[in-house]
């Protein structure tokens, strides 16, 4: 028996399929089965259960709807099936399906597409700057080279600018395209800029996508209703750990913080939270507060070789030949520094990869020299050892997977 399956491509069509059938299931459990389960429960489309080849690993309800194996659904012809799988697994799960008798299947090419939201392989391919507006982090995590961030950036220059200054931030962001994030992340907690917000804000007053990744210490409840109504792509959440790994200074206020932002909800409908990481074993009273309303990740890795190997740390493997990176598919995801400086990406403490600097050139100018340009080409390298932090980094890939990438 043949599958009926179709490609929702836009929002109008994912809808109009869905409201033609009687029954709705959801295939997959996983981080696309959740995206997609939020948008058609926000859409008060009535998905019946949330199907999985086998229950044992997974839970029991996502957002309140069962998941049941697939040997317990018998087929229908009015009901459909949309997949929320990745590409990857896309003719695996159609084959299953149409074995078990399911004929009416629906896949959508991004499962973030209902909300105007941007899945993780669209985003490997844009620009992304990281936003480090201060040089040393006062929270000083466990899990995080600090101190060779500091020896590496006042190495030549003892009185180097430590302290981004609001206008050199704005001319900064002006020199990236358009279609570029800009994610408050990269080696600093962005809160502890007193500038913070308003960076924020203008960046995306200015029409930029945006992420941001805080542990919320020291932010203000004030601070928070400012940029609560921003349409980030992506917020994460970095919280304590029982055994402070992560020195997260907590308040009354701070508790109260985060508890809004548990409760929020973005303007596309989407939890305000994406997901919360933790460097361990989340105190208890994050626990009581988030009480199952977000996803909480805690695996760690060696920052690309720059931590020592530790039994909590996911290590990467050399890798020789020719790769890509799986975060950025152009190396262009980088961080900018309180002078404008601009090195490879979130992993290079060290500052290895110097890119240039956005307070001279703009983005595109950037592309044009011989740092950028060289590090493509040491990707490219088949056996030559050229001291490339990617080689060591749990995030790059073997080129060959490169062109099943470029084709979506």
């Amino acid at each position: 028996m043949k599958g009926n399956i179709r490609k929702g491509v836009n929002e109008q069509d994912i809808l109009e399929s869905i409201r033609r059938y009687d029954t709705v299931f959801l295939y997959g459990a996983g981080r696309y089965g959740r995206a997609l389960l939020q948008d058609l429960n926000d859409r008060a489309f009535r998905v019946k259960a949330v199907v999985v080849e086998c229950t044992e690993g997974n839970p029991k309800a996502v957002e309140g709807v069962p998941v049941v194996a697939l040997s317990t659904v018998p087929p229908e012809d009015t009901a459909l099936f949309v997949l929320a799988v990745s590409e990857k697994y896309l003719r695996e799960a159609v084959e299953l399906l149409v074995a078990n008798g399911h004929k009416h299947l629906l896949y959508l090419e991004n499962p973030f597409l209902l909300h105007g939201g941007i899945a993780p392989e669209m985003m490997a391919k844009l620009p992304k700057l990281e936003i480090t507006a201060k040089i040393g982090c006062g929270i000083a995590c466990r899990y995080c080279p600090q101190q060779m961030l500091l020896n590496a950036y006042f190495r030549e220059d003892k009185r180097r600018k430590a302290y981004m200054e609001l206008s050199d931030y704005k001319r900064c962001i002006l020199h990236m395209p358009k279609d570029a994030i800009i994610s408050f992340a990269g080696f600093v907690e962005p809160f502890h800029h007193k500038d913070a917000v308003e960076m924020l804000l203008f960046a995306h007053e200015m029409g930029y996508r945006l992420e941001l990744f805080t542990t919320f210490e020291g932010v203000s409840r004030a601070q928070y209703e400012q940029i609560k109504d921003i349409p980030f792509v992506r917020v994460e959440l970095h919280i304590p750990d029982k055994n402070q790994n992560a020195r997260i200074l907590t308040t009354k206020e701070y508790w109260e913080v985060v508890k809004l932002a548990l409760e929020q909800k973005k303007p596309n409908g989407r939890a305000f939270l994406d997901k919360a990481h933790c460097h361990g074993e989340p105190v208890d009273a994050f626990l009581e507060l988030a009480d199952g309303k977000t996803e909480i990740g805690t695996a760690l890795m060696d920052r690309a070789g720059n931590l020592k190997a530790d039994e909590n740390l996911r290590q990467g493997v050399y890798k020789s030949g020719k790769i890509y990176c799986t975060k950025a598919h152009r190396q262009n995801q980088w961080v900018l520094l309180p002078d404008g400086t601009v090195t490879l990406c979130c992993m290079d403490f060290g500052l290895k990869h110097v890119i240039g600097n956005l307070l001279e050139n703009t983005y595109e100018e950037l592309l044009k020299q011989d740092a950028w340009t060289g590090i493509r080409r040491q990707m490219m390298q088949l056996q030559e050892d050229c001291g490339l932090l990617c080689r060591n980094c749990v995030d790059a890939a073997d080129l060959q997977e490169w062109s099943a990438l470029e084709a979506r």
